[in-house]
């Protein structure tokens, strides 16, 4: 293009930001590169309405798709969602997509939680055993211990050794009393494994279709609910029976950040970027982002019947199939001054919360134990 300068609509957004004047990420080296490619020099600006990407439809145009339109720039190199643009621009080749996730508040998980995994059912189990224990050390005429018997009973539960009674009958006693601890300890083991993978919503809503039919207010970015204006092929808005609430991406960042309890639909991009400064400020999760609502894919935009498209769709396609837009949208992840809060903090109980309750719990159960010893001990005594 022998040096040809062109007019860029580009302006600092999440994953386009700007340092001292100049941009950064994915957006800023795909046009970088291309204007090397082609030859040719560039001058950015930004939409002078500040209506940012814009609204359109089949009257109205402003922000950058609408100085794209009255020819004031070439091509807008911010990444957007593809839509039917009209007559008023038209996309590049898709380079990428963006994944739309629905933050779920969780629950907090209490300090009792460990209590939770010691049921009914296990409590029987164990009592029945000991039972059956004790009677047969009375049925035999051997010393009988409530310490040592619990002592017996949980080294069993946990797969340990123990001394072996040779008395009649006591080889079938003890595998009778393995394969019911063991059961019990399967079960046992598997509510650990659910209480610290298991999230429990505060919100009944645990998939898409609690997603579309809760009676629970969904906050909206507005610009995601003006893409489904245009966008027939989706009909999630239309089919969600709850009440939409749109607002600004800042509102629903800092409401993120204080933890509130109502559900955001945001890219999953800035879910993350939210969901790392409220674990920051709060030294917890709140939100789950597991249900995905849609995916829609991200180009650039020319202007409609523009002499340079054939050319910035080419190098365009090249970079995309080359996967320098994949490389670069990590740009983000190898920058985590951008991407999470890093600041400096000191280590709270709350960072090691889980393994300090197992401890409290530990000595919590080993004085019940020696206390128990104590008072069997007296016992033997008074009867001695």
């Amino acid at each position: 293009m022998n040096g040809y300068r062109m007019n860029i609509s580009m302006i600092p957004d999440f994953s386009t930001p700007q340092k001292n004047g100049v941009f950064l990420g994915r957006d800023s080296l795909t046009l970088e590169t291309i204007m090397k490619y082609v030859n040719a020099t560039y001058d950015i600006k930004s939409p002078t309405d500040d209506k940012r990407h814009g609204d359109y439809n089949e009257s109205y145009i402003s922000g950058s798709i609408g100085e794209i339109a009255r020819g004031i720039v070439h091509a807008s190199f911010n990444s957007r969602w593809w839509a039917p643009f009209y007559y008023w621009a038209e996309p590049l080749y898709p380079h990428g997509e963006e994944t739309i996730v629905a933050l779920v508040p969780i629950k907090e998980k209490p300090l009792t939680s460990f209590f939770k995994i010691i049921n009914l059912k296990l409590i029987i189990g164990l009592v029945i055993n000991s039972t059956v224990m004790i009677i047969y050390l009375r049925v035999f005429g051997l010393p009988i211990n409530v310490v040592d018997i619990v002592m017996y009973m949980e080294l069993i539960f946990i797969g340990r050794s123990v001394k072996l009674y040779h008395t009649k009958f006591f080889r079938i006693l003890f595998m009778s009393l393995l394969f019911g601890l063991f059961y019990l300890n399967i079960q046992f083991q598997s509510q650990i494994i659910s209480l610290f993978s298991d999230q429990s919503y505060a919100l009944p809503v645990n998939n898409f279709n609690d997603l579309l039919y809760t009676k629970y207010n969904i906050n909206v970015r507005g610009a995601i609910i003006s893409h489904f204006k245009f966008d027939n092929s989706n009909r999630f808005f239309d089919d969600i029976k709850s009440n939409v609430v749109p607002k600004d991406w800042t509102d629903i960042r800092d409401e993120i950040i204080e933890c509130r309890q109502n559900i955001y639909i945001a890219k999953a991009s800035e879910a993350s970027y939210y969901l790392s400064r409220q674990a920051h400020v709060t030294k917890r999760r709140c939100y789950d982002d597991r249900i995905v609502v849609f995916r829609v894919l991200l180009c650039f935009i020319i202007r409609y019947g523009s002499p340079f498209y054939n050319i910035l769709n080419k190098c365009n396609r090249r970079l995309n199939e080359a996967g320098l837009h994949h490389y670069w949208t990590t740009w983000l992840e190898r920058h985590p001054e951008r991407y999470y809060v890093s600041a400096d903090r000191m280590i709270s109980i709350g960072d090691i919360l889980t393994i300090t309750q197992y401890y409290l719990y530990g000595i919590v159960f080993a004085f019940i134990v020696f206390i128990m010893e104590i008072i069997s001990e007296q016992i033997n005594k008074c009867v001695l």
